[in-house]
């Protein structure tokens, strides 16, 4: 459950859904919904090694529309670590290097 007691996500709760799954099922980690209204997109955190994951909104990117089909890992400086259409790639890379 996040910030406004959504189940899964604010701004596209069907894809969070999926994807949050998917990543807690394969990662090493554990990661928590962390998404805000104001934010461009949800968002998963992992509070043990403190990293962010930015999850797609749409399958099509159009910054125009505020539209993004990335997911991307980002530290707690908001630097990316890592960015990818694909979320095995993500999984790969966050049980691999982090």
């Amino acid at each position: 459950m996040n910030n406004y007691g959504n189940k899964y996500g604010f701004h596209n709760p069907q894809m969070t859904e999926k994807s949050i799954k998917k990543i807690n099922k394969q990662c090493f980690l554990k990661f928590d919904d962390a998404s805000w209204h104001n934010d461009l997109c949800d968002s998963l955190y992992s509070e043990e090694k403190q990293v962010k994951i930015m999850l797609p909104n749409s399958q099509v990117t159009n910054e125009d529309n505020e539209e993004f089909n990335t997911f991307s890992l980002i530290n707690q400086d908001c630097e990316d670590l890592f960015v990818t259409e694909d979320v095995d790639s993500l999984i790969r890379y966050i049980n691999l290097f982090i």
